[in-house]
């Protein structure tokens, strides 16, 4: 039986070009870290240890990160264009991708632009993603601001998409939720780092999962005055730090103490 093509089938395959281009560019990356650890320790001078050392933090980083380096995009006013994902990929060329890191002050627009106030967004389209985390399955938009392009008739929307994901999320075990962080999610995680805060509400409510995420934006935000290192986890049972363990090193944060 043969597949039904997605309406916005054009779309989808343009955007898999942008998608397959920053994986690309991100393995060229971690080959060009390679290149400089093998070169510097054939040397193995001792006052290149602390560049092994940061060249060693990096590779273990993108190592350790999700799979989904891209999982949506979105458009300024500018008609500038943007995706996001867990850490900042930039690629080269005549068609230049840079995939903005979901802490970063830009990515707060993604978060929390609303019809109402789009925040000088006109587009947020969200990707489907294979298990692969790279393979593009379908898209789904949210058009904002006075100039957005039209929808597609019969393509799913950018609601429909995160619904879909939200459902998958409470059906599994936990994890990351960079790619469904709510609006009033990310307000609290990207709070003012010089205050205490406390997170309440019922059981289920994402307290857990909303710590997390704002442990992992401090430490970006904040990355001249506190690493992880420095950071200790206390949780009330073995579930609450098996749970950090695993999406700590998916943000990028594993040497994080437990």
């Amino acid at each position: 039986m043969e597949r039904d093509v997605p309406v916005n089938q054009a779309v989808i395959e343009f955007e898999q070009g942008r998608v397959d281009a920053v994986h690309l560019a991100a393995e060229e990356e971690l080959r060009g870290i390679d290149k400089q650890l093998a070169c510097l320790l054939s040397v193995n001078k001792s006052e290149q240890k602390a560049l092994v050392d940061l060249l060693l933090a990096k590779k273990k980083e993108l190592e350790s990160s999700d799979p989904a380096l891209c999982f949506a995009r979105f458009d300024l006013d500018s008609h500038e264009m943007f995706y996001i994902g867990r850490r900042l990929v930039e690629v080269a060329g005549d068609e230049p991708v840079t995939v903005v890191n979901w802490r970063a002050e830009l990515a707060q627009r993604f978060y929390q632009a609303t019809a109402e106030n789009p925040m000088g967004l006109r587009l947020r389209r969200r990707f489907d993603l294979d298990g692969d985390q790279r393979t593009i399955l379908q898209v789904g938009d949210d058009r904002l601001g006075h100039d957005a392009p039209e929808d597609d008739p019969g393509a799913p929307t950018f609601a429909d998409l995160l619904l879909s994901d939200l459902a998958t999320e409470r059906s599994g075990y936990l994890a990351d939720i960079v790619a469904t962080i709510q609006a009033d999610q990310d307000r609290v995680i990207r709070l003012p780092h010089d205050r205490p805060v406390v997170i309440q509400g019922g059981p289920g409510t994402g307290k857990t999962v909303v710590g997390l995420h704002r442990l992992s934006f401090l430490l970006y935000s904040q990355a001249n005055q506190l690493r992880a290192q420095d950071v200790l986890v206390v949780g009330p049972n073995p579930m609450f730090l098996d749970y950090a363990r695993r999406v700590l090193p998916s943000l990028g944060d594993g040497d994080v103490r437990l």
